[in-house]
């Protein structure tokens, strides 16, 4: 099994407390246009207020004298980068937040009052506190069928075991939930069924760091809702009739919707506090875009901050700027009228933000067995918070359905998400496959199965619009003849999404080729948004010595998708690529031969362990094998991490198709940096010093701009 990771926390989060967290924070859009004394620079007013004592009256008295102030988003863009966006794009726009903090409420609410009146100020918005969609499943209502028992929504209803046929994933997904199971707590290690999908070298936690355990200690022993959610969308798979070197783990679990999808784990919940709306969401979808993924599951809800009126609110722009990237971004529809202004016991009629966004793509949640409402998932003895799957405007244009009762995930060992949620491992859950697993109700759940679809999608055509997949996902729901506001588009084919998709490409996509003299180090991706992350300076892993580490690509135009996500800014983000690679393991010349995973592997400098960076502690280096025992290798004996699958290239053992190329890899020990290359570079490649550990890894097909139509 391939691993290699680390990570932090959340907990019982279904279980809200009664009271609202006290609200310390103000986010706050600075104003750069005005042009007078009155504008200020977030980086200056940060640095300004390092130490609150220091910073001047003026500006103390203005921001009503912030206990701490700090930049909303983490992961900051080049200087040089950022002069080249527009005023309004979305990015720039988040960049110019500051984070006030203050002592108490009162304190909080007071400098809100005075900062929507100040010139320089765009917009102010205090935290707000969401909820994870967690639903419990009431013990004393009769299960009619055994559908708790597995994994009924995965072998059921939405034919994923024909789609599965075709492709079974390897696409960037950012998980931002409570965390998952990933080993920092001592005696508890990374989740059995999550060690080949998550990664440690991408995550993210809003608290500082890169820890995303859900860390039972810390929130009063509840654990579980990032980890089950997780195990949807990519638990580790397993199949008989495997060829011997090719992904297979040790049966164990449940079978995740997207197999070897890379989970980008980020913890959007901070001890003592909720699910800071204002701050830390956005944060984290600003994180996940920037750092290539192609989809983000938010399985969480919470009021609607109506965006068509609070255009510049810090989550609206992260979630615009995630669809400028081009970036699918999944949210739960609601388990009740709780969070739009009811009293929490009637049945959601209006869906949760983020879900009730325009730039997401909204899920509800279906049951096994037929209701009051078919089979929309519907509580039949209700609890506050909890009445079923909610319903309103926005289903009849983005709206889908996937199981989310009793559905049965991995769960952090041994743990109860939420005992009145009776989400969990224990047995008083009525439905324990513990101490790795249990059941779990809510459109929390249904998220990640439409999330792990969409990796799917994602895998065999990386190069369509988020409209364009999502319009092959929604059409191939089973009411998608007239979707309305209760079902949506209905329950998907997962098949027949995939075919949608198929019909677009031949499976072949181009093998984006990038360079970085700074990290000495070449970069390959099949991911546009991942590619998009490298040319502006954010690509995972970052050496601790450097902020941020920009690439340049090289190689031949690409005709049919001559451009990233906009903003296009200067010439050279043009998407540049030397050979074209297959998006999914079917061989097109033998039907029982599959064709070789491209393993994409990486360390930088300032990982533990890593001792050869004296000369250049800004180094990264990727490495890329065909071979599955290789790449264990490479993870057992060296620093490196199983970043994901990057294309499928034909085997070296069937010989090489007619007007297919070697595709090459050697090394240069100056550089210490490994390279791919077509076979007809190999001469050039050599002259710039690549000439040891030289390889064939695969046959590919040569980049001269078009589509190859002939293999």
């Amino acid at each position: 099994m391939l691993t290699g990771f680390t990570l932090f926390s959340n907990n019982a989060l279904a279980d809200k407390e009664a009271t609202t967290p006290e609200v310390r924070k103000l986010a706050v859009l600075l104003n750069y246009n005005k042009g007078d004394i009155l504008s200020l620079k977030a980086e200056d007013l940060e640095q300004e207020f390092k130490n609150p004592q220091s910073a001047s009256a003026d500006h103390s008295r203005r921001f009503s004298h912030p206990s701490r102030v700090s930049l909303l988003l983490t992961h900051r863009l080049p200087d040089d980068y950022r002069a080249t966006l527009p005023d309004d794009d979305p990015e720039e726009l988040l960049h110019r937040y500051v984070v006030l903090e203050y002592p108490d409420t009162a304190s909080t609410m007071a400098a809100k009052a005075i900062l929507k009146n100040d010139l320089g100020v765009l917009f102010v918005q205090e935290s707000t506190f969401s909820e994870f969609s967690v639903a419990p499943s009431d013990p004393l209502y009769p299960v009619a069928t055994t559908a708790p028992n597995y994994q009924w929504g995965i072998n059921n209803p939405l034919n994923l075991q024909a789609a599965w046929n075709t492709v079974r994933g390897t696409a960037y997904i950012a998980h931002l939930d409570s965390g998952i199971q990933s080993g920092r707590v001592p005696g508890i290690p990374v989740h059995e069924d999550l060690a080949q999908s998550w990664r440690s070298q991408f995550t993210f936690n809003v608290a500082g760091g890169a820890d995303v355990d859900e860390h039972p200690e810390l929130f009063g022993g509840g654990a579980g809702h990032g980890t089950h959610t997780a195990g949807i969308i990519a638990a580790a798979t397993t199949r008989s009739g495997v060829a011997s070197g090719y992904p297979n783990p040790s049966p164990t679990g449940g079978a995740g919707v997207c197999w070897y999808c890379t989970l980008m784990v980020a913890n959007i919940r901070r001890v003592g506090a909720g699910l800071d709306d204002t701050i830390d969401i956005p944060n984290a979808i600003n994180w996940a875009v920037k750092s290539g993924a192609q989809a983000i599951n938010l399985s969480l809800g919470g009021g609607d901050l109506n965006c068509a009126l609070n255009v510049n609110h810090a989550y609206c722009l992260a979630l615009k700027h995630a669809s400028t990237r081009e970036v699918i971004v999944v949210a739960a529809a609601g388990n009740s009228d709780k969070r739009v202004g009811g009293s929490g016991y009637g049945l959601g009629t209006t869906l949760d933000f983020p879900a009730v966004s325009p730039y997401t793509i909204a899920v509800g949640a279906i049951q096994a067995n037929s209701g009051t409402r078919g089979n929309l998932w519907t509580e039949e003895v209700p609890k506050e918070g909890f009445q079923g799957s909610s319903t309103g405007p926005g289903m009849e244009t983005r709206g889908i359905l996937t199981p989310g009762r009793d559905v049965l995930s991995s769960m952090y060992y041994g743990k109860n998400w939420s005992s009145v949620a009776r989400c969990g491992t224990s047995a008083s859950n009525g439905h324990s496959r513990g101490p790795n697993y249990g059941t779990c109700t809510g459109t929390s759940m249904a998220t990640p199965h439409i999330t792990g679809i969409v990796g799917l999608l994602r895998t065999v055509n990386p190069l369509l619009s988020a409209s364009q997949i999502t319009s092959a996902l929604l059409s191939s729901g089973d009411n998608a003849a007239s979707p309305n506001m209760m079902r949506g588009y209905g329950v998907p084919n997962a098949a027949t999404a995939v075919n949608n998709v198929l019909a677009t490409t031949n499976r072949l996509t181009p093998l984006f080729s990038h360079y970085s003299s700074v990290a000495a180090d070449h970069f390959y991706t099949v991911v546009p948004q991942m590619a998009r992350a490298a040319l502006t300076a954010w690509l995972p892993p970052v050496p601790s010595s450097l902020a941020a580490t920009q690439y340049v690509p090289y190689g031949t135009t690409v005709a049919e998708y001559p451009l990233f996500a906009a903003p296009q800014l200067v010439s050279w983000t043009s998407p540049l690529a030397e050979v074209w690679v297959f998006t999914t393991h079917a061989n097109p010349f033998s039907t029982t031969v599959e064709l070789k995973p491209l393993y994409r592997l990486s360390w930088k400098c300032g990982d533990p362990g890593v001792s050869v960076c004296g000369t250049n502690p800004k180094h990264v280096s990727h490495f890329y094998t065909a071979s599955l025992a290789e790449a264990q290798s490479y993870i057992g004996s060296a620093y490196y991490k199983l970043d994901g699958i990057e294309g499928y290239i034909y085997p070296t053992s069937l010989g090489k198709p007619a007007n297919a190329t070697p595709l090459m890899r050697a090394y240069n020990p100056t550089r210490d940096d490994y390279a791919l290359f077509p076979q007809q570079q190999q001469t050039i490649m050599a002259n710039q010093g690549y000439t040891q550990n030289l390889v064939t890894l695969g046959y590919v097909y040569l980049n001269n701009g078009s589509r190859p139509t002939t293999y």
